[in-house]
């Protein structure tokens, strides 16, 4: 790896969480020869949101929803189901800000099992540092083969 500029922004891509990361990094200047990036290029604050207040870069996780009509009490079942699932960092805290710890808690323990892939959930289980959840209800799947 060494000093392949390439590789060293790889390695930032994975860390960050994808590729909408990188797209953000890219709009705010960040430089791929750097093996550090500013507060600046991360920062929060100036997270481009919709009228209702959620995040504009989500839009891709709601393509069969118009982002701008979803209300985020009404709607929060599916915004914190897709933001758990696909949503970058800072997607991530402004969830965490939005409906706090207790209430994705309580939904990684209702509904993760069955609305979640099986590694984010176990992941988000072990986040929260959950134990007694809603399994599903037969078994590990629907054949029993």
């Amino acid at each position: 790896m060494g000093n392949c500029a390439v590789c060293n922004w790889g390695g930032l891509l994975y860390n960050l969480g994808g590729y909408r990361d990188f797209i953000v990094l890219r709009e705010r200047g960040a430089s791929m020869s750097s093996n550090t990036i500013s507060e600046k290029a991360l920062s929060d604050d100036d997270l481009p949101l919709t009228p209702n207040g959620i995040p504009i870069s989500l839009r891709p996780c709601f393509q069969e929803y118009t982002l701008e009509k979803l209300d985020p009490e009404r709607d929060a079942f599916t915004i914190i189901e897709r933001t758990l699932a696909r949503g970058n960092r800072r997607e991530l805290r402004w969830l965490f800000a939005r409906y706090g710890r207790e209430r994705l808690a309580e939904w990684v323990r209702q509904a993760g099992w069955w609305r979640l892939s099986r590694r984010r959930f176990r992941f988000w289980l072990a986040y929260f540092d959950i134990h007694d959840y809603r399994r599903n209800p037969l078994g590990r799947g629907v054949w029993p083969h």
